[in-house]
């Protein structure tokens, strides 16, 4: 259905507490996020198992900053008026903010003066400043105004908020400016909310994303 790049490795695994490990060494027994990290760790690209934590990260303080400089959040104000919303006029309001206000030093300045609330939410490696500048230097302001742009006119109608951002794959990977998703499964599919997120945000927004298959 996707046109997704897919990759299948073998790997020893064990059985401990009816979960299913994958065995690095005689001493270290991963999960299948992090076998899929450490991976693509061998291949040279650097990053996390957040399931796109660093990008909504970016999204929420883009959010965030917008609520205080103008009193109308990005998603909040979704939520909180669940009658029928002017999506075009809004449209309009979040775009201007977005060519007018966003950059990596306004962004930098959000997440500096509000640090304490965004570590309550996310975890350290998400916040760390050196992970959120690969992010945003290999997506380019652009794709974080396209994408707050297809959220917006995506969610207004059904009231989804930033909910409709689950389905991220698991993997974030950078290497050479390159942005790279990727979804690490052993046997289960693809859940309903990530085929959601592959047809209406990876697709349309053209994003490197690929599923990597651990077989043992």
């Amino acid at each position: 259905i996707f046109d997704l790049d897919i990759e299948e490795i073998k790997a020893e695994s064990c059985t401990e507490n009816n979960k299913k490990y994958w065995i690095f060494d005689s001493n270290h027994f991963l999960s299948v996020e992090e076998m899929g990290l450490y991976y693509y760790q061998l291949l040279g690209w650097n990053g996390v198992s957040d399931e796109g934590n660093i990008v909504k990260l970016i999204i929420h303080a883009i959010n965030y900053g917008m609520q205080n400089e103008t009193g109308e959040p990005i998603f909040g104000y979704l939520k909180r008026h669940r009658a029928w919303v002017d999506k075009n006029n809004h449209l309009l309001s979040v775009t201007e903010f977005l060519i007018t206000k966003l950059t990596l030093a306004w962004l930098t300045n959000t997440l500096d003066s509000n640090i304490e609330y965004f570590k309550r939410l996310y975890s350290n490696e998400s916040c760390d400043k050196g992970n959120i500048n690969f992010v945003w230097n290999g997506l380019g302001k652009d794709f974080f105004q396209k994408l707050i742009l297809q959220i917006v006119s995506r969610c207004i109608p059904n009231n989804l908020g930033c909910s409709a951002l689950s389905g991220w794959p698991d993997l974030t990977l950078w290497k050479n400016n390159q942005i790279k998703f990727v979804e690490v499964k052993c046997k289960d599919k693809l859940h309903r909310n990530q085929a959601y997120w592959l047809r209406n945000y990876s697709l349309p927004l053209m994003l490197d994303t690929s599923l990597l298959r651990i077989r043992s």
